[in-house]
């Protein structure tokens, strides 16, 4: 019976969250699930960073002794069940954006570029471009790498108008501005008014364009402003405090 259940949540797990791959059939087909996550639905920003061990959201129950006789070994033996089943194998690994300040990847620069880009189809593919908007914070040399992502509506301010690539110094003055100016109103905003307005996903490939700017203020409180920064480093000395 546990086996069944814990087979059950692996099939219900791995069907709400899909995989790059899957999200890519998707586009291709026009699948009807395409942008299927909205605001008001408990995995809205919860995106799939891979397959990994997790732990059960149904764990077996059993009550704790205070006391146990070390001569009778079935009163170990709740406890026991309880730890073999307490983790399941290949489930999806899930990242909730929304309730996130900021997070954090190290790992090299090629990885790191992977990493992003299953991230940008992973959001793209699952929310409407008017609930999430990206930005991203990069170099020039980057660009090219970063080209196909700008066919995404989710990354662009207003109807097309700018892009919301930071790369070079106009572009980033341009940008870093309009991020400056939306955290400082959101930040003399209610709760209410803040969750009807889009999420906001920044990705900081490049940190060193940010790293003294007055936006790095709103960082630790994000997520209340509808904001969250994600930094790709090499090193995790790179991370300040």
């Amino acid at each position: 019976k546990i086996i069944e259940l814990r087979n059950k949540e692996h099939a219900i797990a791995c069907h709400q969250s899909q995989t790059v791959l899957q999200d890519v059939e998707r586009v291709a087909s026009f699948d009807s699930r395409l942008f299927e996550k909205k605001k008001e639905h408990e995995d809205y920003l919860v995106v799939n960073l891979g397959k990994g061990v997790v732990e059960t959201k149904c764990p077996v129950q059993y009550k704790k002794k205070e006391f146990m006789d070390t001569d009778d070994y079935l009163m170990e033996y709740p406890e026991s069940i309880h730890d073999k089943y307490k983790y399941i194998e290949d489930m999806p690994v899930e990242l909730d954006l929304k309730e996130s300040n900021a997070v954090g990847f190290v790992g090299t620069r090629n990885k790191l570029y992977q990493i992003v880009k299953n991230l940008i189809i992973n959001i793209s593919v699952e929310h409407f471009y008017n609930d999430v908007k990206m930005f991203f914070i990069i170099d020039e040399v980057d660009v090219p790498q970063f080209a196909w992502s700008r066919w995404f509506q989710n990354n662009y301010i207003g109807d097309c108008v700018i892009r919301n690539y930071m790369y070079d110094e106009t572009s980033t003055k341009i940008v870093l501005e309009y991020l400056y100016e939306i955290l400082s109103e959101r930040d003399g905003m209610t709760e209410k008014e803040v969750e009807g307005l889009p999420n906001m996903v920044v990705f900081v490939y490049r940190s060193d364009k940010i790293s003294n700017h007055p936006i790095m203020q709103y960082v630790s409180r994000a997520a209340k402003l509808g904001f969250t920064f994600l930094f790709f480093e090499e090193y995790l000395e790179s991370f300040r405090a």
